[in-house]
């Protein structure tokens, strides 16, 4: 008889568990991270092109970081500031909110 997946994941260890939690929270953001170029720019209604442009990049260019998992901060903002908009980064802590890096930075 099969084993339910439950059941599966009941007999591994806690110190497994919680390492494999981790593993997947850090792949987790690296895929949110690698749409976050392309959720800008149609939140702002561009296209690559229009984007690539006021980048002073080609469109292919555009594509790439759109899958980029991993970019400097400030390619990002700048790209933020392309699209109209701005950047705020905060840490965020058990009852504490920081602001690390207000828009106006850049």
């Amino acid at each position: 008889m099969a084993k339910s997946l439950t059941s599966i994941l009941n007999s591994v260890s806690p110190a497994i568990r919680k390492s494999a939690r981790s593993r997947a929270d850090v792949y987790k953001a690296e895929i949110e991270a690698a749409g976050a170029v392309k959720r800008i720019r149609k939140s702002a209604m561009l296209g690559q092109k229009q984007l690539a442009d006021a980048l002073g990049v080609t469109q292919p260019a555009v594509a790439k970081l759109e899958r980029q998992k991993d970019m400097k901060l400030s390619t990002l903002m700048a790209i933020a500031r392309a699209a109209g908009g701005t950047l705020d980064i905060r840490f965020k802590g058990p009852g504490k909110s920081i602001q690390i890096l207000p828009s106006s930075a850049a």
